[in-house]
């Protein structure tokens, strides 16, 4: 049975004009004009610097990795301690356990930075999704800003940072690994 559109107050023509506005708004302008005002609002910069000093206080701090010679031993001994090493020379003590100790906290610090180096190189990907996302989970607000011309702003265009933080911090733009 088809429609009839003789019996709308409005004619059948302007019914399917704004129905077609409204499907490009959803599928088309509302994406293009979310982009673009995300990306004038700086989205990127301030998701890169706020995951790098996220990551920089995540990190623990470089392990102290002890130098025993003789100023550092015997200069606990004060002055005294001081002038033996000035006369013999200050050598390096070498405990058998210590090169391996010292060794393996350097592998752990190298590790460290390596894995630091990786998630930075995973910013841009985690910023992009959490833009893909508030864009996808906000389509017909998006669509209504911008099939209004942008005179209709609703709620979750307005608070836009928050999708945006909220999206980042989702199990879709998480980091694996």
């Amino acid at each position: 049975m088809p429609f009839d559109t003789n019996s709308l107050p409005l004619s059948g023509g302007i019914v399917i004009a704004a129905l077609l506005y409204a499907g490009v708004s959803v599928l088309i302008t509302g994406q293009v004009v979310g982009e673009r005002t995300i990306n004038k609002s700086n989205w990127e910069l301030q998701c890169h610097a706020a995951l790098k000093s996220e990551m920089i206080a995540r990190e623990p701090a470089p392990t102290f990795i002890p130098k025993l010679d003789c100023n550092s031993i015997l200069g606990l001994f004060g002055a005294e301690g001081k002038r033996v090493c000035r006369r013999h020379g200050n050598p390096q003590f070498n405990f058998p356990m210590l090169d391996q100790l010292n060794a393996q906290k350097r592998r752990v610090q190298a590790l460290q930075q390596k894995r630091l180096s990786f998630a930075a190189s995973k910013i841009g990907s985690r910023c992009g999704c959490a833009m893909s996302v508030t864009l996808e989970k906000n389509r017909i607000p998006w669509a209504i800003y911008a099939g209004s011309i942008r005179t209709i702003t609703p709620p979750a265009i307005k608070n836009v940072q928050f999708e945006l933080e909220t999206a980042l911090r989702s199990p879709l733009c998480a980091m694996k690994g």
